[in-house]
Parts: structure tokens; C-alpha cells; sequence
């Protein structure tokens, strides 16, 4: 009899635990909206994207970006762009070229040297050479940096800019097992030791 008991006690706390992990999951993607899946690993950026606006200065002007969303407007220097993710401003100037905004964001898997990044594309800036201004921000896991910040910008391409973000939580996390399959295990667990 004590053996039983055992198994059902044994039964309550994996299918506890089981329930509350699912739970954790659900609510992670239900309530972020800055959340990506890509190949079984999970970026969450939302830590990033409520760290405000990240900024980046170098000879050409100060860039500032906003992760997953537009640039706040008490945090928008610019007199003539509102609605903008990602703008550069020139020295000594309050006018500002918009390189794209959160309206218009997609998400993919870059792939390079280094492994895979997350990059967040933001479309639908500035004219430029009878197209739009891009900019493409290259999450790079870089776990030092909490919560992160710009490392580089580049001009690969006409119209095409690249923003490089160094962050830990860029770095993608790959669930050892599914709720699902824990769920079979503990259960065939529980099974064996109930029959044993």
C-alpha cells in the first residue's frame, strides 16, 4: 500500500510541475509581443525592446533605434520624422533621416561566421534612389551585454542599412524537451514505477 502511495504522490508533483512548466510556456508567448521562434530556439526581446531607445554616435551622425516598436515621441529628437524604429541624425542637426518603422517589421534567421542571428527588418523609410530606405538589425548574442546596445553601423548595400545590436537576450534558448514529450515521460515514469 505504502508503494501506491508513494506512486501517487510521486504522480501529483510530476504532473504539477509538468502543468506549471506548460503554463510558464504559454505565457511567455501569449503575453510578449517581442517574442521570435526559429528552429526550435526562442528569442525573447521584450527585456530589450523595454530598455528604451538604444543610441549609437559615430562621424556621420547619432542613429538612434527602437526594438520592436517606433521611437517613443518624448524620446524622438527629430523635428521632421514621428513614426520611425530606427533614424540617423546628423551632427549639430535635429533633422533626421528615417530608416524604417516597427509597422512594417519582419523577422528572420541571418546566418554568417558566427553562427545565426535574429535579424528584425524594418522597411518603409526615407526615399532613397527611387526606393525606400531598409534598416536590418542583427541581433548578436553577446551574453556580457545586459541589456545591449549598438556595436556598429554599415551601408552594406544602396539604401540598405545594417545595425548590429550586441545582447543577451539575443541569444536564442532551445527547450531540452517540449511540455508534450515531458509530459509522456514522466507519465511512463510513473507507470513503470506504479507496476514495478
Amino acid at each position: 500500500m505504502s508503494r501506491i502511495l508513494k506512486s501517487g504522490q510521486l504522480l501529483v508533483l510530476v504532473s504539477s510541475y509538468a502543468l506549471l512548466l506548460c503554463m510558464a510556456q504559454r505565457t511567455l508567448a501569449d503575453t510578449s509581443q517581442c517574442t521570435f521562434n526559429f528552429n526550435g530556439y526562442t528569442y525573447n526581446l521584450s527585456p530589450l525592446a523595454s530598455a528604451g531607445v538604444l543610441s549609437f554616435e559615430d562621424f556621420t551622425g547619432q542613429y538612434l533605434v527602437s526594438v520592436c516598436g517606433n521611437i517613443p515621441s518624448q524620446s524622438n529628437p527629430c523635428l521632421n520624422v514621428r513614426e520611425a524604429a530606427a533614424v540617423r541624425m546628423a551632427p549639430g542637426s535635429r533633422y533626421c533621416v528615417k530608416y524604417g518603422d516597427a509597422n512594417n517589421m519582419d523577422a528572420s534567421i541571418q546566418h554568417d561566421a558566427s553562427g545565426d542571428n535574429l535579424m528584425l527588418t524594418y522597411s518603409n523609410g526615407d526615399s532613397c534612389q527611387m526606393q525606400h530606405r531598409v534598416a536590418n538589425l542583427v541581433m548578436k548574442c553577446a551574453p556580457s551585454h545586459v541589456p545591449g546596445g549598438i556595436a556598429s553601423v554599415q551601408e552594406l548595400s544602396s539604401c540598405v542599412h545594417t545595425i548590429t545590436i550586441e545582447s543577451a537576450y539575443a541569444c536564442g534558448t532551445h527547450p531540452l524537451l517540449s511540455a508534450g514529450w515531458l509530459f509522456v515521460l514522466c507519465y511512463v515514469f510513473v507507470l513503470c514505477a506504479y507496476v514495478t
